[in-house]
Protein backbone atom coordinates (compact mmCIF):
# COMPACT_ATOMS: atom_id res chain seq x y z
CA UNK A 1 0.00 0.00 0.00
CA UNK A 2 0.83 3.55 -0.81
CA UNK A 3 -0.75 6.36 1.44
CA UNK A 4 -0.48 9.95 1.18
CA UNK A 5 -2.64 12.99 1.89
CA UNK A 6 -4.60 13.78 -1.01
CA UNK A 7 -3.06 15.21 -3.88
CA UNK A 8 0.45 14.89 -2.06
CA UNK A 9 1.87 12.54 -5.03
CA UNK A 10 1.04 9.20 -4.64
CA UNK A 11 -0.38 8.65 -8.14
CA UNK A 12 2.20 10.71 -9.45
CA UNK A 13 5.36 8.73 -8.04
CA UNK A 14 3.53 5.07 -8.55
CA UNK A 15 3.06 5.85 -12.31
CA UNK A 16 6.56 7.05 -12.38
CA UNK A 17 8.14 3.77 -10.67
CA UNK A 18 5.89 1.71 -13.07
CA UNK A 19 6.86 3.28 -16.02
CA UNK A 20 10.57 2.60 -14.61
CA UNK A 21 9.95 -1.39 -14.04
CA UNK A 22 8.56 -1.15 -17.58
CA UNK A 23 11.93 -0.44 -19.03
CA UNK A 24 13.43 -3.26 -17.19
CA UNK A 25 10.79 -5.52 -19.05
CA UNK A 26 8.89 -5.91 -15.97
CA UNK A 27 4.58 -5.77 -16.80
CA UNK A 28 2.10 -4.05 -15.11
CA UNK A 29 -1.67 -3.76 -14.93
CA UNK A 30 -2.54 -0.22 -14.27
CA UNK A 31 -6.44 1.02 -12.98
CA UNK A 32 -6.22 3.93 -12.90
CA UNK A 33 -9.53 4.91 -11.49
CA UNK A 34 -8.89 8.42 -9.87
CA UNK A 35 -6.76 9.87 -12.69
CA UNK A 36 -8.40 10.10 -16.23
CA UNK A 37 -6.84 9.23 -19.06
CA UNK A 38 -5.66 12.42 -20.56
CA UNK A 39 -3.61 13.68 -17.49
CA UNK A 40 -1.94 10.05 -16.99
CA UNK A 41 -1.23 9.82 -20.52
CA UNK A 42 0.24 13.45 -20.03
CA UNK A 43 2.04 12.66 -17.54
CA UNK A 44 3.63 8.99 -18.52
CA UNK A 45 4.65 11.17 -21.78
CA UNK A 46 6.68 13.68 -19.91
CA UNK A 47 8.59 11.02 -17.67
CA UNK A 48 9.27 9.04 -20.83
CA UNK A 49 9.92 11.66 -23.37
CA UNK A 50 11.82 14.03 -20.86
CA UNK A 51 9.08 17.00 -22.03
CA UNK A 52 7.49 19.64 -20.01
CA UNK A 53 3.83 17.99 -18.99
CA UNK A 54 2.41 21.37 -20.94
CA UNK A 55 4.52 20.85 -24.00
CA UNK A 56 3.18 17.35 -24.44
CA UNK A 57 -0.26 18.18 -23.60
CA UNK A 58 0.04 20.53 -26.67
CA UNK A 59 1.41 18.36 -29.18
CA UNK A 60 -0.74 15.30 -27.84
CA UNK A 61 -4.08 17.67 -29.40
CA UNK A 62 -1.98 18.34 -32.05
CA UNK A 63 -2.08 14.67 -33.06
CA UNK A 64 1.38 14.50 -31.63
CA UNK A 65 2.13 10.28 -31.86
CA UNK A 66 5.34 10.16 -29.54
CA UNK A 67 3.68 9.56 -26.51
CA UNK A 68 2.24 6.48 -28.39
CA UNK A 69 5.44 5.45 -29.88
CA UNK A 70 7.34 5.80 -26.56
CA UNK A 71 4.50 3.66 -25.33
CA UNK A 72 4.76 1.20 -27.83
CA UNK A 73 8.37 0.72 -27.39
CA UNK A 74 7.35 -0.34 -23.75
CA UNK A 75 6.00 -3.40 -26.00
CA UNK A 76 3.04 -3.48 -23.07
CA UNK A 77 5.04 -2.88 -20.05
CA UNK A 78 1.93 -0.78 -18.78
CA UNK A 79 -1.57 -1.46 -20.04
CA UNK A 80 -4.31 1.19 -18.18
CA UNK A 81 -7.59 0.47 -17.13
CA UNK A 82 -9.91 3.49 -16.87
CA UNK A 83 -12.82 2.28 -15.53
CA UNK A 84 -13.63 4.81 -12.96
CA UNK A 85 -15.64 2.85 -10.37
CA UNK A 86 -14.34 -1.26 -10.91
CA UNK A 87 -15.45 -3.71 -8.86
CA UNK A 88 -13.99 -6.91 -7.73
CA UNK A 89 -15.80 -9.09 -10.93
CA UNK A 90 -14.08 -5.98 -13.18
CA UNK A 91 -10.67 -6.35 -11.77
CA UNK A 92 -10.91 -10.13 -11.91
CA UNK A 93 -12.01 -10.21 -15.54
CA UNK A 94 -9.29 -7.83 -16.52
CA UNK A 95 -6.76 -10.15 -15.00
CA UNK A 96 -8.51 -13.34 -17.06
CA UNK A 97 -7.93 -10.97 -20.47
CA UNK A 98 -4.25 -9.91 -19.53
CA UNK A 99 -3.57 -13.60 -18.97
CA UNK A 100 -4.98 -14.81 -22.67
CA UNK A 101 -3.57 -11.80 -24.29
CA UNK A 102 0.04 -12.37 -22.69
CA UNK A 103 0.09 -15.79 -22.04
CA UNK A 104 1.10 -14.90 -18.13
CA UNK A 105 -0.33 -12.54 -15.35
CA UNK A 106 1.06 -9.28 -15.07
CA UNK A 107 3.93 -8.93 -12.55
CA UNK A 108 2.76 -6.02 -10.99
CA UNK A 109 -0.95 -4.53 -9.95
CA UNK A 110 -1.74 -1.11 -9.65
CA UNK A 111 -5.55 0.09 -8.03
CA UNK A 112 -5.85 3.72 -7.63
CA UNK A 113 -7.31 4.25 -5.39
CA UNK A 114 -9.19 2.01 -2.37
CA UNK A 115 -11.96 4.38 -2.06
CA UNK A 116 -13.16 3.64 -5.80
CA UNK A 117 -13.29 0.24 -5.47
CA UNK A 118 -16.67 -0.70 -5.88
CA UNK A 119 -17.28 -3.62 -3.01
CA UNK A 120 -20.36 -5.85 -1.55
CA UNK A 121 -20.15 -4.22 1.75
CA UNK A 122 -22.71 -0.92 2.33
CA UNK A 123 -20.47 0.18 5.17
CA UNK A 124 -17.52 2.13 3.39
CA UNK A 125 -14.83 1.12 5.58
CA UNK A 126 -16.13 -2.46 5.94
CA UNK A 127 -16.05 -2.76 1.81
CA UNK A 128 -12.71 -1.26 2.02
CA UNK A 129 -11.63 -3.55 4.27
CA UNK A 130 -13.18 -6.60 2.43
CA UNK A 131 -11.12 -4.77 -0.71
CA UNK A 132 -8.10 -5.57 0.81
CA UNK A 133 -8.98 -9.18 1.75
CA UNK A 134 -10.02 -9.21 -1.65
CA UNK A 135 -6.86 -7.50 -3.18
CA UNK A 136 -4.59 -10.50 -1.34
CA UNK A 137 -6.43 -13.43 -2.55
CA UNK A 138 -5.88 -11.65 -6.52
CA UNK A 139 -1.87 -11.23 -5.07
CA UNK A 140 -2.05 -14.96 -3.90
CA UNK A 141 -3.66 -16.29 -7.48
CA UNK A 142 -1.56 -14.23 -9.58
CA UNK A 143 1.97 -14.02 -8.06
CA UNK A 144 1.96 -10.47 -8.84
CA UNK A 145 3.19 -7.68 -7.01
CA UNK A 146 -0.28 -6.16 -5.98
CA UNK A 147 0.32 -1.89 -5.03
CA UNK A 148 -2.96 -0.40 -3.35
CA UNK A 149 -3.44 3.52 -3.34
CA UNK A 150 -5.14 4.92 -0.17
CA UNK A 151 -5.57 8.08 1.40
CA UNK A 152 -4.11 9.57 4.70
CA UNK A 153 -6.35 11.12 7.34
CA UNK A 154 -5.86 15.12 6.26
CA UNK A 155 -5.21 17.33 9.63
CA UNK A 156 -4.31 20.67 10.12
CA UNK A 157 -1.40 20.16 11.42
CA UNK A 158 1.76 18.98 9.27
CA UNK A 159 4.73 17.10 10.43
CA UNK A 160 8.00 17.25 8.69
CA UNK A 161 7.82 13.25 7.80
CA UNK A 162 5.12 11.26 6.01
CA UNK A 163 2.03 10.49 7.56
CA UNK A 164 2.22 7.51 10.73
CA UNK A 165 0.74 4.27 10.21
CA UNK A 166 -2.35 5.48 12.30
CA UNK A 167 -3.38 7.82 10.24
CA UNK A 168 -4.28 5.81 7.20
CA UNK A 169 -7.71 6.33 6.74
CA UNK A 170 -10.13 3.49 7.60
CA UNK A 171 -7.81 1.61 9.78
CA UNK A 172 -6.90 -0.91 6.82
CA UNK A 173 -3.29 -1.44 7.83
CA UNK A 174 -3.79 -5.13 8.77
CA UNK A 175 -3.46 -7.02 5.16
CA UNK A 176 -0.81 -5.41 3.14
CA UNK A 177 2.82 -6.85 3.78
CA UNK A 178 4.27 -3.58 3.23
CA UNK A 179 2.86 0.22 3.75
CA UNK A 180 4.90 3.41 2.32
CA UNK A 181 3.63 6.85 2.75
CA UNK A 182 4.70 9.74 1.24
CA UNK A 183 4.55 13.39 1.55
CA UNK A 184 5.03 16.55 -0.46
CA UNK A 185 7.31 19.08 0.74
CA UNK A 186 7.41 22.08 -2.03
CA UNK A 187 9.72 19.85 -4.57
CA UNK A 188 10.51 17.41 -1.93
CA UNK A 189 8.93 13.79 -1.36
CA UNK A 190 9.42 12.33 1.74
CA UNK A 191 8.79 8.37 1.52
CA UNK A 192 8.55 6.49 4.84
CA UNK A 193 8.18 3.07 5.33
CA UNK A 194 5.83 2.49 8.13
CA UNK A 195 5.10 -1.13 7.61
CA UNK A 196 6.64 -4.27 6.89
CA UNK A 197 6.44 -7.69 7.66
CA UNK A 198 10.06 -8.80 6.63
CA UNK A 199 12.27 -5.79 7.33
CA UNK A 200 13.03 -2.32 8.75
CA UNK A 201 10.01 -0.32 9.07
CA UNK A 202 8.97 3.32 11.46
CA UNK A 203 5.35 3.07 11.93
CA UNK A 204 5.71 6.95 13.07
CA UNK A 205 7.07 7.84 9.69
CA UNK A 206 9.92 9.46 11.26
CA UNK A 207 12.69 7.70 9.52
CA UNK A 208 11.82 8.53 5.89
CA UNK A 209 13.83 8.88 2.08
CA UNK A 210 13.96 12.29 0.41
CA UNK A 211 13.45 12.58 -3.24
CA UNK A 212 13.76 15.82 -5.58
CA UNK A 213 11.03 15.76 -8.05
CA UNK A 214 10.62 17.39 -11.52
CA UNK A 215 7.27 17.89 -11.81
CA UNK A 216 6.98 19.52 -15.13
CA UNK A 217 9.04 16.30 -16.25
CA UNK A 218 7.59 13.92 -14.30
CA UNK A 219 11.32 12.70 -13.03
CA UNK A 220 12.65 11.87 -9.73
CA UNK A 221 15.87 12.00 -8.43
CA UNK A 222 17.99 11.15 -5.75
CA UNK A 223 20.47 12.36 -2.92
CA UNK A 224 22.94 13.41 -5.70
CA UNK A 225 20.25 14.76 -8.47
CA UNK A 226 20.75 12.25 -10.72
CA UNK A 227 17.93 10.64 -12.40
CA UNK A 228 16.43 7.38 -10.58
CA UNK A 229 16.38 4.31 -13.24
CA UNK A 230 17.82 6.27 -16.28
Amino acid sequence: MISAQPNDGKSLVTLWATLQWARLGIRSLYFSADTDEETTLRRAGATLTGHPQAQVESRMREGWDEVASVLADLDGGVVFDFETDPSYQHIYEELVAYFELWGSYPEVVVIDNLMDVVGDNDDEYGSMRDTTKALKRFARITGAAVILLHHCNETDKRENHPPARREITGKVAQKPEMILTVQLDGNLMRIACVKNRSGPKDPKGIIHFVLTVDFERVQFYGPNYQPIGA
